[in-house]
């Protein structure tokens, strides 16, 4: 389960949003949420994905 984390006013992303970002299946998404290569964050019972998550994999970081 990946490590809760606490943010605010941090723009979240769902998988398909994410997947768009990436240029990347939503399959893509979910296999990198689940090995925890990609953070997520619990919103309301849905899992969202930092935008800054992106933007670092997006940098190479």
């Amino acid at each position: 389960m990946p490590a809760k984390r606490s943010v605010k006013n941090e723009a979240l992303l769902n998988n398909r949003q994410a997947a768009e970002r990436l240029n990347v299946s939503v399959s893509t998404i979910k296999r990198m949420r689940y090995s925890g290569e990609l953070p997520t964050i619990e919103v309301r019972g849905s899992r969202r994905i930092p935008l800054s998550a992106i933007e670092s994999i997006l940098r190479g970081e």
